[in-house]
């Protein structure tokens, strides 16, 4: 961080406080106990509650945003400090680190390098005190711990030794170095000029060093050179031999040191041998037919091998005193032997032979255009008195010197050239297979998924196996194997597919083509992002992907974002961010309808975005305030807009605002990665309450509402009755009686507060009463006469269908059936009233019809039997039984006067036949009087 101005801003909703705790712990980061210099130290922070960000200050000018960061100290003691940075709140906890001074230390010894078996004294150079040392010669031999820089150690066998020493200080710190000792003997290479030749013969030994101690020389070199001579010592590098035997030689070499170091080389073996001479050579045949193979014969006593030179350009060597040759040319040779012993050549021996007669050969060619005919040539030797071609497919033979034939399309055929030479008597033949075919290549696939394999054979082919050069998919491909699986690489149409099959020298090359159409498709892939990105920045791809062939729908989408466990099944996949810098791999795999998947792969890089949280997140300030803000964090800052603070670098700074507004704050990092916050800053201005309209009318009990203003305050009415809540602007005010309401209103910040008051005015009430109920006679006029108070000028009677006037004060009726009336008043302020008055029918039997006699199938007498009624509220039973006594009919708390209520003439779905029937009726008035009737009547048919 850069300044502060003042204490760290853990004041912020105190409270929390309490609730949430901060410390860490340390290791370090190779294991050991001790600290010592440089030491990279593992920190991770232990906290209660759930930190957004953490800002390490390690001490040595160097800061951190990890969660676990590492940092490498030199010897010293540091002050570490944590800030763990919550919702609302920063808590900070430090420690004291002391890192111990470091061990450094060489290693070396008086030799490098000993020839033979002795001892070397080693010394550790360190600038560490009271420092122990732990010894390791690397030889098998213990450990040694000392006190002392220096000691001396013996080696007991030869090997390369990486020695070793371990210096620890009073700290528990330590460091090692070697030094790599040898203890071997002394190398030379040795150069011996010549190896081989013939006896007397002069030989060089020469020899160089390879490896010897620093300082030390060769003191002797004692050469022994294999044969019955002495050895030869001498203080030089080089020395000559006389060889006068034949045979063969193992000389070797010891040389000695200074130190009295030996070691002994054997050298390659030397041959040498004395010059044979030809006892008698000669050819089996001095003259033979080119046809023939020509034997030779040679001997010589103290020959080991021999050299034959066939006067055609051949050379070879056999042991055997035999050998055999094939000439390809007629005409006079000339052969020489040379006997050779040991490498020692003899003198050479010549003698003429002659091959005469013919040597058959010949050479052809296919038609391009019909490649099952050929042209043949003959390119035989000698003088020919006789051709003959045999073409092995059963056709007539030819006598012609060169020929042409046309063979059967598909087949080998062995074809024969013999010749003759009438003078000599010599014949000689040569044959050739000839392959013919008429290949085809197939395909199993029209169609191929992009990256998929397909594969093309070649059918009827030739039986010598040709080489093939594969045209197909745009790319040209040369095997040896008549069936080619390829790649299918490129999207497209291809019907150019071909292979050229090349049979040799004398066959034209034969081209196949493919006869279909191969289409390669499948999921294009393509999609764009940015390939840096920082931790903070949403994470968006923009997937332009598409079938190759529009008709090849792609089904599947499947998306991985080097993040295990995140992936997406979404064409487009929704964005997100990366939490942890680093190089991810994005990876689209598509599947279209007809199976073919293909796979892009992308990399992007993810650096790790500044940390930053200003305090307080939003504050509430009265007009003229000042507000102080703390921003945490670990890398450039600038607080924006640079107007309103005294400092706009500053870790903490002051704002002075007149309006509320926003204040941010930019964290850059040197990646180039920024991330930006804010801080609310709400400011209160003074303000005067106000009520429209401040006077409201109404009636009594009617309700009221009244605008306040200004609006989103805390507002409160006194008093509180007649309100249906006292702390909301908009109550809903109900008229009890004249009333002035005080509304005080105060701003969520306490800063400023204002009053209004409202006063509401009750109008008068009217006032109606409609009188008792009455009960009347069925029929009987009535006239209602309400009283009303004198203000009343407006009358409404509901219902109003029975009354000779729906407005009137008093009207008249009659009472045809029970009736409630309800008289509603106003006055000229519409205040208004209401009373209700009831109209019942008098309960009396004579209110119960019951006839004497029904027919249900006479239109002329009802068909159901049911009581008619007047004033009756309920039917509590109406039952009726036949002369037995017998229930043929019942039903009960029905309503009155409905035809369907009654009975239908029959029992149980039975018509019952002309016969008297009685009947109870038990019914209830619109009073509640209980009425009971009992009579008889006659069921006609």
């Amino acid at each position: 961080m850069a300044k502060i101005f003042t204490t760290l801003f853990l004041s912020i909703l105190f409270f929390n406080v309490f609730s949430q705790t901060v410390n860490f712990t340390y290791s370090n980061a190779n294991g050991s106990v001790a600290l010592c210099s440089p030491a990279t130290i593992n920190f991770t922070p232990v906290t209660t509650g759930n930190p957004i960000g953490y800002t390490w200050y390690f001490g040595n000018g160097q800061t951190s945003n990890s969660a676990i960061p590492s940092m490498t100290y030199t010897a010293g003691t540091y002050i570490v400090k944590l800030v763990a940075v919550f919702s609302n709140v920063a808590l900070e906890t430090t420690q004291t680190i002391v890192v111990n001074p470091g061990v450094t230390a060489s290693f070396t010894g008086n030799k490098s390098y000993i020839c033979k078996l002795d001892t070397i004294g080693f010394t550790c150079t360190t600038s560490t005190p009271n420092a122990t040392f732990l010894y390791d010669f690397a030889d098998g031999s213990p450990q040694v711990t000392s006190n002392s820089n220096s000691i001396i150690h013996g080696f007991t066998d030869f090997g390369l030794y990486n020695s070793t020493v371990r210096v620890t200080n009073s700290f528990g710190c330590s460091s090692s170095a070697n030094f790599n000792v040898q203890v071997r003997k002394p190398l030379v290479s040795t150069i011996i000029n010549p190896r081989n030749g013939c006896a007397p013969i002069n030989v060089l030994f020469a020899s160089s060093i390879i490896t010897l101690p620093p300082g030390s020389s060769i003191t002797n070199y004692a050469w022994s050179f294999g044969d019955t001579s002495a050895i030869s010592n001498t203080t030089t590098q080089n020395t000559t031999h006389l060889y006068t035997d034949s045979g063969s030689f193992l000389p070797s070499l010891t040389i000695t040191t200074v130190e009295g170091c030996t070691n002994t080389f054997d050298l390659p073996q030397l041959n040498f041998g004395l010059a044979p001479q030809i006892l008698y050579a000669y050819p089996k045949k001095i003259t033979f037919c080119g046809s023939e193979l020509a034997e030779f014969v040679a001997n010589s006593d103290f020959a080991t091998s021999y050299k034959w030179e066939f006067g055609d350009g051949a050379i070879a060597f056999t042991e055997d005193t035999l050998i055999r040759h094939k000439y390809n040319t007629i005409g006079p040779k000339i052969v020489t032997v040379t006997p050779v012993n040991n490498d020692c050549l003899g003198q050479p021996f010549s003698f003429s032979i002659n091959v005469v007669g013919v040597i058959a050969s010949f050479k052809f060619t296919n038609s391009c255009s019909a490649k099952n005919s050929f042209a043949f040539t003959n390119t035989s030797q000698g003088n020919q008195s006789f051709k003959e071609w045999v073409f092995g497919d059963g056709s007539p033979n030819v006598y012609t010197t060169n020929a042409t034939h046309t063979y059967p399309p598909s087949g080998s055929f062995i074809t024969k050239l013999t010749i003759a030479d009438d003078l000599t008597g010599c014949r000689d033949s040569v044959q050739n297979v000839i392959y013919t075919a008429t290949p085809t290549v197939i395909n199993p696939d029209t169609f191929v998924c992009r990256n998929s394999s397909t594969t093309f054979t070649i059918l009827n082919n030739y039986l010598n196996p040709p080489s093939y050069a594969w045209y197909v998919f745009g790319t040209p491909t040369n095997t040896s194997a008549n069936s080619f699986t390829v790649e299918a690489n490129t999207f497209g149409s291809f019907s150019q597919g071909f292979v050229i099959l090349n049979n040799g020298l004398g066959y034209c090359p034969d081209t196949v083509r493919l006869n279909q159409t191969i289409r390669v498709g499948g999921p294009q892939l393509s999609y764009s992002t940015d390939t840096t990105f920082c931790t903070n920045n949403n994470f968006i791809i923009t997937n332009t992907s598409s079938p190759y062939l529009a008709s090849d729908t792609i089904k599947n989408w499947f998306w991985t974002f080097g993040i295990p466990g995140l992936s997406s099944t979404s064409f487009q996949p929704a964005g997100f961010v990366y939490s942890a810098e680093g190089t991810y791999q994005i990876e689209l795999t598509a599947e279209d309808k007809k199976g073919c998947v293909d796979t892009l792969v992308k990399d992007i890089l993810v650096k790790e975005a500044p940390f930053l949280r200003i305090f307080p997140r939003s504050k509430q300030i009265c007009s003229g305030q000042q507000v102080t803000l703390t921003a945490y964090h670990t890398d450039t800052l600038v607080w924006l807009p640079a107007s309103l603070v005294n400092c706009a670098t500053c870790d903490t700074t002051i704002a002075t605002v007149n309006s509320s507004t926003n204040i941010y704050a930019v964290a850059s990092s040197p990646n180039g990665c920024t991330l930006k916050d804010s801080s609310i800053i709400t400011v209160y201005e003074p303000f005067t309450a106000k009520a429209d309209p401040d006077i409201v009318y109404g009636c009594i009990n009617k309700s009221l509402n009244v605008s306040i203003t200004p609006a989103n305050k805390k507002i409160i009415w006194s008093p509180g009755f007649g309100l249906d809540n006292a702390g909301i602007y908009n109550p809903l005010i109900t008229v009890l009686g004249d009333t002035t309401y005080i509304i005080k209103l105060t701003d969520s910040a306490n800063c400023y507060s204002s009053t209004t008051s409202v006063k509401v005015v009750a109008y008068p009430q009217p006032v109606v009463n409609a009188g008792p109920d009455r009960v009347l006679a069925y029929n009987s006029p009535y006239t209602i006469a309400p009283i009303y108070s004198p203000d009343i000028n407006s009358y409404l009677w509901l219902p109003s269908y029975s009354l000779n006037c729906s407005s009137c004060p008093t009207p008249s009726g009659n009472a045809d059936s029970a009736r409630s009336f309800i008289i509603q008043v106003a006055n000229a302020n519409n205040c208004k009233a209401a009373d209700s008055i009831n109209i019942f029918i008098e309960c009396a039997y004579a209110n119960l019809y019951m006839a004497s006699a029904f027919s249900p199938q006479n239109s002329s007498i009802k068909k159901y039997y049911y009581p008619q009624t007047r004033g009756i509220k309920k039917i509590n039973r109406f039952s009726i039984y036949n002369r037995y006594g017998e229930v043929v009919y019942e039903i009960k708390n029905a309503s009155p006067n409905v035809r369907t209520n009654g009975w239908d003439g029959k029992q149980k779905g039975i018509e019952q036949g002309a016969q008297g029937f009685v009947y109870i009726l038990e019914a209830t008035c619109e009073r509640g009087e209980l009425l009971t009737k009992k009579g008889s009547f006659l069921l006609i048919r």
